[in-house]
């Protein structure tokens, strides 16, 4: 069995414990992983991670999300997984970093507007 707690954002020699799996499989072995995205740090990675797994003759078993189930060869489902895992990666690093405003917050605003009118 091999463990990684590493970024999923790190290309796949950059994690040990993914490339020990990747090595150690053999034909009719079975890689499971949490989720289809723990393949690659991005969709063309983990395609070329799949593609190379299933014409070695290893299935994939993914656990969680759309693809969850076992898998022998790349389909819709596994490609979509990857896709969307791609996207909502893109969308976290597009989403600005600002701060807030007691605007935003309609609480936050109101224990304002009341701390300003207590202290006049």
């Amino acid at each position: 069995m091999f463990e990684e707690r590493r970024s999923g954002k790190l290309k796949i020699d950059e994690r040990p414990g993914l490339q020990a799996a990747l090595d150690y499989m053999r034909p009719g072995d079975m890689l499971t992983v949490q989720e289809a995205d723990r393949l690659g740090r991005n969709l063309l990675e983990a395609l070329i991670v799949l593609d190379d797994l299933f014409s070695r003759g290893i299935a994939v078993r993914i656990l969680e999300g759309i693809a969850a189930g076992e898998h022998t060869e790349r389909n819709l489902l596994l490609d979509m997984a990857l896709a969307l895992a791609e996207d909502r990666r893109r969308d976290i690093v597009r989403k600005p970093a600002t701060a807030w405003t007691p605007h935003e917050h309609p609480a936050i605003h109101t224990v304002l507007a009341d701390h300003h009118a207590t202290s006049d």
